[in-house]
């Protein structure tokens, strides 16, 4: 009975895991969608929500790649975005992995 409850229970914590991978990667193909069809304000708005999710799950990979999604699209959006893009960066020390 042990084995069958374990067996069951792991199970049960997989498909919470990659239940929660696909939602990210769900939202990684809109941002893919929004970029090759030249629309980088919504791809923006897609990857600030993956970054909030992220950063409110300690998903570093996603914080991670979202903030270079994103400096990728200030860049592109704004003049001197410079500044805007290091500042989320710096701010990577505050977050625990």
């Amino acid at each position: 009975m042990k084995k069958i409850t374990t067996t069951l229970l792991l199970i049960f914590l997989f498909s919470i895991s990659v239940n929660g991978q696909n939602n990210y990667d769900e939202l990684w193909l809109e941002v893919e969608k929004f970029e090759v069809d030249g629309l980088p304000k919504s791809a923006l708005k897609i990857v600030d929500e993956i970054y909030e999710k992220a950063a409110n799950a300690s998903n570093s990979p996603n914080i991670i790649k979202s903030l270079f999604y994103k400096s990728k699209f200030a860049l592109t959006l704004e003049k001197d975005a410079q500044l805007k893009v290091i500042k989320p960066v710096v701010h990577l020390n505050n977050i625990d992995f």
